[in-house]
């Protein structure tokens, strides 16, 4: 090999060991594998990922509206500034997920795996919660708000929060 070839090859080696790209971050449909996938401004309205592995995927100021992710894996993704109202995460695995400044209104987290969430400035108003298990999951204060949580089905399925549930479901 020339010197110039050895030099590509090293340039390019710690792309080729990145697991985004060992993924089609672009893939649509079930089953996809978006895992470590970072998505900024991106408009991924009505996105199908039921069932994928999208473990570790960042998505910055994204809009996910009506997007169907049931049953995803979603274990310690990030979700920063993104608007997921009416998006249908019911039975998806969110444990250590983070969430600031999140629109979940309307969101199905039905079944949900939060486990040790973080949720930081969300909107839940009118969001389904039933059977989701939030164990350990934070809510925190940030910019003197919390989680509204107002018309939200609790976990129980039976409790409707009523209007100015903030940080809580009351």
């Amino acid at each position: 090999m020339t010197k110039v070839a050895c030099l590509l090859a090293m340039l390019m080696l710690p792309a080729l060991m990145s697991p985004a790209l060992a993924q089609n971050c672009s893939a649509r449909g079930s089953g996809v594998d978006w895992r470590g996938c970072t998505y900024a401004g991106a408009d991924m309205r009505g996105s199908k990922a039921e069932g994928g592995n999208l473990a570790g995927a960042k998505f910055t100021i994204v809009d996910l509206r009506s997007s169907r992710l049931a049953r995803a894996d979603l274990s310690r993704a990030s979700f920063d500034t993104v608007d997921l109202r009416s998006a249908d995460l019911s039975g998806a695995v969110l444990a250590g997920a983070t969430f600031r400044v999140t629109d979940l209104r309307s969101a199905k987290l039905d079944g949900a795996d939060l486990r040790n969430a973080v949720i930081d400035t969300c909107d839940l108003r009118s969001a389904s919660l039933r059977g989701a298990n939030l164990t350990g999951v934070r809510f925190v204060l940030s910019n003197f708000r919390e989680a509204d949580f107002s018309g939200a089905t609790w976990t129980d399925g039976k409790k409707i929060c009523g209007q100015g549930s903030i940080g809580i479901c009351r």
